[in-house]
Parts: C-alpha cells; sequence; structure tokens
C-alpha cells in the first residue's frame, strides 16, 4: 500500500481535517508544492538583518535573483490565504503543556521533550509544525515554542501563523553563522 494513503488514513482517523479546518490552517498545510532549493538559499543568504528594522530601506525586503521583493506577514498572510490576526495568549504553564500533549508521561516541562512520548495527535502536530511552518533541525526534540503552538492548535485558540513564520525567518537573518539550515516546506 502506498506510504502517503497509509499517511492519509492515520490524518483522518484522528480527525486532523476537522482540527486543521476549523483553525484555518488547511492552507498552510496543503500549500505546500516543490520548490527551487537554490533559490530558497538565495533568498536566506540575502535575508538582511535589516528586514525587521523600520528606519532602514531594505525594511520587510529580500533581494533575489536580481530584483528586491516585499516580505512580510501580510504577504504571506495572502498567498496563503490566512487571515487570522489575533495573537491570544494561552493561559496553561509549560508544565500543564507538557502533561497535556504526553498523556502525564512528563508532569514538568524539562528543557526540550522528546518527540516520541506526545501524543497521537500532538505527535501528528508536531510533524506538521516543524515540517511546515516552524522548521527545527533537532527534529525528535519539542521545543517550548512548538508545544505552545499545537497546544494552540488543538485548543482552537487563535493566532497570527502569518506572523510566527515571518518572525522564525527573520530569525535566521539575525544569526550569526547558521549551523543547521532550517527549511520551511511553504517557502
Amino acid at each position: 500500500m502506498d506510504e502517503n494513503v497509509i499517511k492519509n488514513q492515520r490524518y483522518l482517523e484522528h480527525d486532523l481535517d476537522t482540527l486543521l479546518n476549523s483553525n484555518s490552517l488547511t492552507s498552510f498545510v496543503s500549500f505546500v508544492k516543490l520548490y527551487i532549493r537554490k533559490v530558497v538559499l538565495e533568498f536566506y543568504a540575502n535575508l538582511l538583518r535589516s528586514v525587521t528594522d523600520d528606519q532602514s530601506e531594505f525594511y520587510k525586503k529580500v533581494f533575489v535573483r536580481g530584483r528586491w521583493y516585499n516580505f512580510n506577514p501580510t504577504l504571506i498572510r495572502k498567498v496563503l490565504n490566512c487571515y487570522c490576526q489575533n495573537m491570544v495568549e494561552l493561559e496553561e504553564s509549560l508544565d500543564i503543556i507538557a502533561s497535556i500533549i504526553t498523556n502525564n508521561v512528563h508532569l514538568t516541562w524539562l528543557d526540550k521533550i522528546r518527540a516520541s512520548s506526545l501524543t497521537t495527535v500532538y505527535a501528528a502536530l508536531f510533524v506538521i509544525t516543524t515540517r511546515n511552518w516552524l522548521p527545527n533541525s533537532q527534529r525528535d526534540a519539542v521545543s517550548k515554542k512548538v508545544a505552545v503552538l499545537i497546544r494552540k492548535v488543538v485548543k482552537m485558540v487563535e493566532f497570527d501563523l502569518s506572523q510566527l513564520v515571518f518572525d522564525e525567518v527573520v530569525r535566521h537573518a539575525k544569526k550569526v553563522h547558521a549551523r543547521h539550515f532550517e527549511e520551511p516546506c511553504w517557502m
């Protein structure tokens, strides 16, 4: 049987489709298409630290293939057809989140939680999150940011994913040396 069919059956079994639809996140998963790695690498190489400096002429701009392009949360929102702009804080402590996403395997938040200790739904959301929205060089470790995000998805707490993705991408522009190149699939 085709591996994608198996994955899709598991996806449907846990009602992730409904969960992603109700959070208006389907386009952030289904939008993923093939990309030209060379262009993505050029994008990151040309992403200046001043991309977030509103006093700079390069504010929210990136130079790719001989041309300047706008790069901002509004554009990401438009391209991916996601219009939620509310950033609501989760009113759960990291210890409670750790307990919930691992079904009490961890009762307190560790520095990072291993993905293998997540419940099935949270493990699936972890994979979706780290492949599409918040790429992570440590594929088996759940960061605080990812844990909070997947908890928000399950609780249906509104958040601005386009701003989150933008912040994550420009975070790389601020690094002096990137040891691991993290490519989000949506690029």
